[in-house]
C-alpha cells in the first residue's frame, strides 16, 4: 500500500539544512523499510515542474520539453546540493530508489518534493510499507506540521484533460 505525508514549518520556507536532514532521514527510513539500501536521484529546477498525474507519452514529451529549460541539476549525492544550489532552486525533487530490487517489497520507491508552490512543506509518497517511513520522520521532525500529503509543489498541466487526478 502506498502512502502519502507532509511535514512543514509553521512560518518559514524550508531551509537547506532541513533539506539536508530530512532528505538523509528519508533515505535512511526507506533503506530500513525496504531492507535493502538504496540510491538517491535528486533533480533541482529554477521553477515548479509542470506535471500530470497520469501517463501519456505525448503529454510526457510536451512536459519534457517545458521543463527541460528550467533543468540545474541532477545528482545521486546528496552533498552535491550545496547552499548555493538549494537557494537557485525553485523546486527540487527527490527519488529513493532501492539498489537490490530482489530484496525490496515488490515496486518499492519513495519521493520527496520540496519548494516550488509549497517552500515551507516536504511532500512525501512512499510505496510500499510508507506507514513505516512516516511514523520514523515523525518522531525525527515532531516540531513541524504535519499533513496528509495530497498537495503538489508543482504546476498542474493545461493539457490534463478537466476531471483526472481528482481535482
Amino acid at each position: 500500500m502506498s502512502t502519502r505525508f507532509s511535514l512543514a514549518n509553521q512560518f518559514f520556507a524550508l531551509s537547506h539544512a532541513q533539506f539536508v536532514a530530512i532528505t538523509g532521514e528519508f533515505k535512511r527510513a526507506c533503506e530500513a523499510t525496504f531492507k535493502t539500501p538504496c540510491t538517491l536521484a535528486i533533480g533541482l529546477y529554477t521553477e515548479p515542474l509542470v506535471f500530470t498525474t497520469y501517463l501519456d507519452a505525448e503529454l510526457e514529451e510536451n512536459l519534457a520539453a517545458i521543463n527541460q529549460p528550467h533543468w540545474l541539476l541532477d545528482t545521486p549525492d546528496l552533498a552535491a546540493v550545496n547552499k548555493s544550489l538549494w537557494n537557485a532552486a525553485g523546486f527540487v525533487q527527490v527519488g529513493v530508489y532501492p539498489t537490490e530490487q530482489a530484496l525490496a517489497p515488490t515496486s518499492a520507491f519513495a519521493h520527496l518534493e520540496f519548494k516550488g508552490l509549497l517552500p515551507k512543506m516536504a511532500t512525501f509518497y512512499v510505496q510500499p510499507e510508507g506507514e513505516v517511513v512516516r511514523a520514523s520522520l515523525q518522531v525525527k521532525f515532531p516540531r513541524m506540521t504535519r499533513g496528509d500529503g495530497f498537495a503538489y509543489h508543482g504546476r498542474r498541466s493545461a493539457g490534463e484533460p478537466a476531471g483526472i487526478g481528482g481535482y
